[in-house]
């Protein structure tokens, strides 16, 4: 088959969960005997040369790409008229003439049989792209974007940030609901996630998983279990807010009751403030080359969060080469993963004490963790296994 994936940003560098997840769909369609043309945004956040593109590209064979350039920096001026639009933020931020103008092309030079559709900001586009095209369009939902700002909204503590988020959220559940009627498959990411949409349309869906080349993720020798550590890309929104809350109201309670314990926190784009910021055990790293070097430092993983949908990949590499993991239950949300069993989770103060306590003094928990995180992902998250089950779906309706 012919596929055509519209991404809403360049997969590369594949170093954060956005870049990972888009990279996974496009190799798995090629894993699978597709080809693909790759349609992206390149936008000043992501921005990389035509060379690094190119020189990415090259890996893959059966890959052709179009790159449009899209300015969807925010503004104040931007942010003040998405109030008296219908569309949310996101949404016209996308809404781009020269985009339009590049996708039209594509469509009109070549057929494809799959339209794989990132995201649900594509919307506007829907209409062109059916007229323009025969191909099945399919919507992979990385999260319910919805979800993420209504938790951001009830979390903020900014009055005039939360009214914002207010306004904003109920627009995106709006446009996502409109989108789900308008496609002809939906690939939901996590079982949360899927629930939500049975509710909201009729729309086939097949549960794509975030599926990661098992075979690039050996199983790693790990440090101390005082040795803490957090990374992610410190450009969205619920993993900086989580972070903060974690070391604003977690980690002094933390440190005070196990003063061994030490946090290494990276991640992409992280402020140059952080890094001269006095914290007792945190060191802040900023963006690390080798993800597997860096885990292989230390002896947990900490997934703070407290808003978000969808999955995290960094929660699902760790377990891959085996590091123990302690999440709160949003973090861990939608992969099946049990407490106690495959990671540790805590959410409250004294939850988060009750698992530092535990594997301080108990050696054997990281052990067992180690194993059976592990175990789990093998047998779950191999991307080419949940592809080949979506081609198999994809046959069964026409």
């Amino acid at each position: 088959m012919k596929v055509l994936q519209i991404a809403y940003r360049l997969p590369f560098p594949p170093k954060d969960g956005g870049a990972l997840g888009l990279l996974r769909i496009l190799e798995g369609y090629l894993e699978t005997g597709n080809e693909v043309h790759l349609f992206c945004i390149r936008t000043p956040k992501h921005w990389i040369s035509d060379e690094e593109i190119q020189s990415y590209l090259s890996h893959y064979s059966g890959v052709t790409c179009t790159v449009v350039d899209v300015n969807t920096r925010p503004t104040v001026w931007g942010a003040t008229k998405s109030l008296f639009s219908s569309s949310s933020y996101h949404a016209l931020r996308l809404n781009d003439l020269g985009l339009m103008k590049s996708m039209t092309q594509v469509l009109t030079n070549s057929q494809f049989d799959v339209i794989h559709l990132d995201g649900p900001f594509w919307l506007p586009y829907l209409e062109q792209i059916r007229r323009l095209s025969k191909a099945r369009l399919v919507f992979r939902a990385h999260n319910v974007e919805h979800f993420i700002w209504k938790r951001l909204a009830q979390e903020a503590k900014n009055p005039l940030k939360k009214w914002y988020l207010n306004g904003q959220w109920p627009k995106i559940a709006k446009e996502e609901s409109e989108m789900v009627q308008k496609v002809d498959w939906i690939l939901p990411i996590s079982t949360v996630d899927a629930t939500w949409f049975k509710q909201n349309s009729s729309t086939p869906q097949h549960l794509l998983e975030a599926g990661i080349p098992l075979q690039h993720y050996q199983l790693l020798n790990f440090s101390s279990s005082e040795k803490w550590c957090f990374l992610a890309s410190l450009e969205w929104m619920p993993n900086v807010q989580g972070l903060e809350f974690f070391l604003e109201c977690i980690w002094p309670a933390l440190i005070h009751a196990h003063p061994s314990l030490t946090l290494s926190v990276a991640g992409r784009r992280m402020p140059e403030h952080w890094k001269n910021r006095n914290i007792p055990g945190v060191k802040f790293v900023g963006e690390v080359e080798s993800v597997k070097e860096y885990f292989s430092k230390h002896g947990f993983l900490i997934v703070p969060l407290w808003s978000g949908s969808g999955v995290r990949i960094k929660l699902i590499e760790a377990l891959a080469m085996g590091m123990p993991c302690i999440s709160t239950t949003v973090g861990a949300e939608g992969l099946g993963l049990v407490h106690q069993q495959h990671l540790l989770e805590a959410n409250r103060v004294e939850e988060w004490l009750q698992v530092a306590k535990d594997v301080l003094s108990k050696p054997e928990i990281s052990i067992s963790l180690s194993q059976k995180g592990r175990e789990f992902v093998l047998q779950h998250f191999d991307n080419r296994v949940i592809f080949e089950k979506w081609m198999q779906a994809l046959d069964t309706v026409h």
